[in-house]
């Protein structure tokens, strides 16, 4: 028993025993595709569609690169060459949106962070804008406002209504690390800014995931 004891004060003197995320919070994406679908329609929009995305974040707790982050959000914007996820998926390009409540460090921050989650798709940033940034869940409701130039908007899938073959399932990976995700419909989804050669609004499809991160 005293072994044991023993031990046990040099796991917690060395940091050895898991102190769990230093920061956490939510996470939404929407495509220009549906992610929840069998595989006989993500097949057949393989290079044909679901080539842009708007991804948010909200930080609920935690600090990151020395910065305390709660409450903040960022948002980003991405276009790529062919279907996200896919081997079509080809070149990337990134919109970034901070949020106006960040000072400039926490800033840095947020965007150390999230290329920490989605560093893929944030190797080609063309641009990074500062906004009003807003972010609520309830369930599968959530809106995600990114001032005038985005929002996702959401509310849960109905199996009588939205089941189309009776094989949907997420049929993409989240394009961040994101943990115990779900999927819901996009009643709104849109993006009317610059820098992606690219504006769209695809709205009552099956195409967004919502989620939670931690690091």
């Amino acid at each position: 028993m005293r072994t044991y004891l023993a031990l046990a004060a040099i796991f917690v003197s060395t940091g050895s025993l898991s102190a769990g995320p230093v920061i956490f919070g939510e996470y939404v994406e929407a495509r220009t595709c549906d992610v929840w679908t069998g595989p006989c329609f993500s097949n057949s929009e393989a290079n044909t569609t679901g080539e842009m995305a708007l991804l948010g974040w909200n930080v609920r707790r935690g600090q990151w690169d020395g910065q305390d982050l709660d409450g903040l959000n960022i948002a980003v914007a991405v276009r790529a060459a062919g279907t996200l996820s896919t081997e079509n998926e080809g070149a990337i390009r990134a919109v970034v949106f901070l949020d106006e409540k960040a000072s400039d460090a926490q800033g840095k921050a947020l965007l150390s962070m999230v290329r920490t989650l989605a560093g893929k798709y944030l190797k080609n940033i063309v641009d990074i804008r500062r906004t009003a940034i807003t972010y609520a869940r309830e369930g599968d409701e959530a809106t995600l406002q990114v001032g005038e130039t985005a929002r996702v908007r959401t509310k849960a899938l109905n199996l009588c209504c939205d089941a189309h073959c009776g094989n949907e399932q997420l049929a993409y990976p989240a394009l961040s690390a994101a943990d115990h995700l779900s999927c819901a419909k996009s009643i709104e989804h849109f993006f009317v800014g610059s820098g992606l050669d690219a504006r769209w609004s695809d709205p009552m499809k099956r195409s967004a995931m919502l989620g939670e991160f931690s690091l």
